[in-house]
């Protein structure tokens, strides 16, 4: 990278990413296996959100997958 660039980078102001809504209108009902003290600190977590358990687990899934996607695409 060039030098100018990553000066620029370190100097940067980091924004929240907001993935794009990706939905197809339908739900879908899934099983999921999970450690209890992991579902207690999610359920902790939604609760102080003010969401359900699935909306809070949903929102998390689709950050992570958005922010993933997009450092992926810094190495294609």
């Amino acid at each position: 990278m060039e030098p100018e660039f990553l000066e620029d980078r370190r100097d940067a102001v980091l924004t929240p990413l907001i993935a794009p809504a990706i939905t197809s209108g339908r739900t879908t009902r899934i099983n999921l296996s999970i450690d209890t003290g992991q579902l207690a600190l999610i359920d902790q977590a939604a609760t102080r959100a003010g969401m359900s358990r699935s909306a809070f687990m949903v929102s998390a899934a689709v950050g992570r997958a958005g922010a993933a996607a997009i450092n992926q695409s810094d190495y294609d």
